[in-house]
């Protein structure tokens, strides 16, 4: 069964490509401002902050050796039923975010597709300067019209699309990765949401291409929730503008909404993006106290939307 954990360590014994990478890791990401890919290591641009500082994520599959290689630009970990991906784009790529784009998600999803592995699961891109530009050239929505190209240029239909999460942090360049099966998984919506990909044309030329979240079926007896990046929208629009109080209730109500339609699956952890560093203190203390037995990470990024302040994402298990 994946396992994922937050685990501190000081920053001389950060995982890298010339390390000694444990046998059964699929990939470890490190919050850190450098941005960029090597087999089983990801550094994401981010930076953790208050209690999470010095804390690497960790995907783990116990039991199994896992397999690593490159294709290309593609970096890739295997074990299982379950394949990570990786690709950084350069500061120059990430000036032309929806060829760049494009691109990577094609390299990807052809490296899946040769390793034997077609069902996508969950996938995350962090970005740089993820609001910059205006109306149909933000960047996020150039980035939103790349990875649609190269899903229709892979038939991969809206019913098929993972669950993710897309951030901007203060680095040039970008990572993008994800998880892909070699089983399929069960895509769920929020009731109290629009599906991102049916969002109406102001929201962008091509609407987002993830799903809400994603129930991986696998042998294992508990399967795996992977919910998106959540924040504070109801409908298509964003509620409880400049209110932090607010949107984090906003946000955690949708939270638990996919987790009850996903039949009430125990919420294991949360990776938490806020906008502003100044409102960590208020973000932390009301998780912790919502969720105090809910292992978590703090990053500062900037969320897609310039008008949301807090988005989390979370993983559970099944019942």
């Amino acid at each position: 069964m994946l396992r994922h954990s937050y685990t501190y360590a000081p920053s001389y014994a950060y995982p890298s490509e010339d390390s000694d990478l444990i046998d059964d890791v699929l990939i470890s990401i490190v919050s850190d401002q450098r941005c960029l890919v090597s087999k089983g290591v990801i550094y994401s641009g981010l930076d953790a902050i208050g209690e999470s500082a010095g804390h690497i994520e960790q995907w783990r599959l116990p039991g199994y050796n896992i397999e690593r290689g490159v294709v290309g630009d593609c970096h890739w970990s295997r074990g299982d039923n379950m394949l990570c991906v990786a690709i950084g784009l350069s500061d120059e790529q990430c000036k032309h975010i929806a060829s760049g784009t494009e691109r990577a998600y094609c390299q990807l999803l052809d490296t899946a597709n040769g390793l034997g592995f077609k069902h996508l699961l969950r996938f995350w891109n962090y970005l740089p300067a993820i609001n910059q530009g205006d109306g149909d050239g933000e960047l996020y929505k150039q980035f939103c019209l790349g990875r649609h190209k190269a899903f229709v240029k892979h038939q991969v239909s809206a019913g098929d699309y993972p669950s993710a999460s897309a951030l901007g942090h203060h680095s040039k360049d970008a990572v993008i990765f994800g998880f892909v099966s070699n089983q399929p998984g069960q895509h769920i919506e929020n009731p109290a949401q629009v599906s991102a990909y049916k969002y109406p044309r102001e929201y962008g030329p091509k609407s987002p291409s993830f799903a809400r979240a994603t129930m991986s079926n696998s042998s294992s007896a508990q399967p795996r929730l992977f919910v998106s990046g959540t924040a504070s929208v109801l409908g298509c629009n964003t509620v409880a503008i400049g209110d932090i109080n607010a949107q984090l209730l906003v946000t955690v109500e949708n939270l638990e909404k996919l987790i009850a339609k996903a039949g009430n699956a125990r919420l294991h952890s949360l990776k938490v993006y806020i906008r502003e560093v100044a409102d960590f203190t208020v973000v932390a203390e009301y998780l912790n106290s919502r969720y105090p037995g809910v292992i978590k990470l703090y990053t500062h990024a900037d969320v897609c939307r310039t008008n949301l302040l807090v988005e989390m994402e979370g993983l559970g298990y099944g019942q």
